[in-house]
């Protein structure tokens, strides 16, 4: 009887430590996410994606280090000729001309958070 109640207690020390090990795996991940704002000058006005997820990394540096080969694969792609490119550390803005004239951009903004933070805000009930 006394093994018996010395092997539930190990199994209970067993999934307590499991757990705390998830927890303690999961309170340390990054999210790397992104969100997209357009602005049309002619028309429409500006419109704004929902923050999307793109990936759940070990650590902060690891997330860091994605966000900035997302943001840089941008810079070396090619540009019409119409098109300016701006990158200020982890926003990305397109503008479109039409002449000198303005006619639409689009705002590229990358993120880390901790996996405890969500950008889109708290859920409804």
């Amino acid at each position: 009887m006394i093994v018996r109640s010395n092997q539930r207690v190990l199994v209970g020390l067993l999934v307590v430590s499991q757990l705390a090990i998830a927890t303690s795996a999961s309170a340390n991940a990054w999210l790397l996410w992104y969100v997209v704002q357009t602005i049309d000058y002619k028309g429409s006005g500006s419109t704004q994606t929902p923050w999307t997820l793109i990936e759940t990394l070990p650590d902060y540096q690891e997330c860091e280090h994605l966000l900035s080969e997302k943001v840089n694969m941008f810079a070396q792609l090619p540009t019409a000729t119409n098109k300016h490119v701006q990158i200020l550390g982890h926003i990305r803005t397109n503008t479109w001309y039409e002449g000198a004239e303005p006619i639409a951009s689009q705002t590229w903004r990358y993120d880390c958070f901790p996996a405890t933070v969500d950008p889109r805000g708290p859920k409804g009930k």
